[in-house]
């Protein structure tokens, strides 16, 4: 079984991300999970009906524990989707989340040193 080293080396590798990066990224990605896990059981909202919603919905939550647009780079790799999958996401995620995808390009606008240590060319579309 994969740790949780593989997964921050496999976002310095594939993202191009520093190892702080990853690191708070794979942690975001593992509080996502855990309370999608828990709205799974307990939660009154609607379950995603379709595995492309499911996405959207898991990467709108990693955005919120990480207070930044990902990038579809970044969504290729998390979700080891092809990238096409991840700019499609990365769409209906703009479409769906709009107030809250201000506040987080308003962050990369604001902090882009921090936000981003790589080529522009991975920003999100």
């Amino acid at each position: 079984m994969a740790e949780k080293a593989d997964a921050i080396e496999q976002l310095q590798e594939y993202a191009a991300l520093t190892e702080a990066e990853a690191t708070a990224l794979v942690d975001a990605v593992i509080a996502a999970a855990e309370e999608e896990a828990i709205d799974q059981i307990a939660s009154d909202a609607l379950i995603p009906a379709s595995v492309a919603d499911a996405r959207v919905v898991r990467v709108a939550r990693i955005c919120a524990h990480i207070g930044r647009l990902l990038s579809p780079t970044e969504i290729a790799v998390i979700l080891r989707v092809p990238p096409t999958t991840a700019r499609s996401t990365t769409r209906r995620l703009r479409a769906l989340y709009r107030s809250e995808i201000e506040g987080w390009i308003r962050q990369l606008v604001d902090h882009p040193a921090s936000s981003f240590s790589y080529a522009s060319s991975t920003l999100p579309e």
